[in-house]
């Protein structure tokens, strides 16, 4: 099976942190689409940080959805879940969403937010 996995941030925007029952929701709702798409998900919670553009150092929580499916399945659910990312990545006011793809990192840009320097 191919390993998939979504970052599901808890802020809005980059620095504004939600409240633990948005956050939860987020995940719950990341879940349900995942598994529709590929067949099933796995929830862990973790910590993460980056550098931002401006140089300041950002922590948040994350839920990381992962998803094992056929490669068969993933390519027949790629283009609704890459719109499915692309739709979040615009409600959550993020700049990118953080995939990872059978251990390699990616980085889904949101297309709202190319060359954006404000939030």
């Amino acid at each position: 099976p191919l390993e998939l996995t979504l970052y599901v941030p808890s802020t809005q925007g980059e620095k504004t942190l939600t409240s633990t029952e948005v956050q939860k929701g987020r995940i719950a709702e990341a879940e349900g689409e995942m598994s529709k798409i590929f067949g099933g998900t796995t929830e862990v919670s973790a910590v993460g940080r980056w550098y931002n553009k401006d140089g300041e150092f950002i922590k948040e929580p994350v839920g990381k959805v992962t998803s094992y499916t056929t490669p068969k399945d993933f390519n027949k659910g790629k283009a609704q879940f890459e719109k499915y990312v692309t739709q979040i990545a615009k409600r959550y006011n993020q700049s990118s969403i953080t995939l990872e793809y059978e251990g390699d990192m990616f980085f889904f840009n949101n297309p709202d937010k190319r060359g954006d320097k404000n939030e």
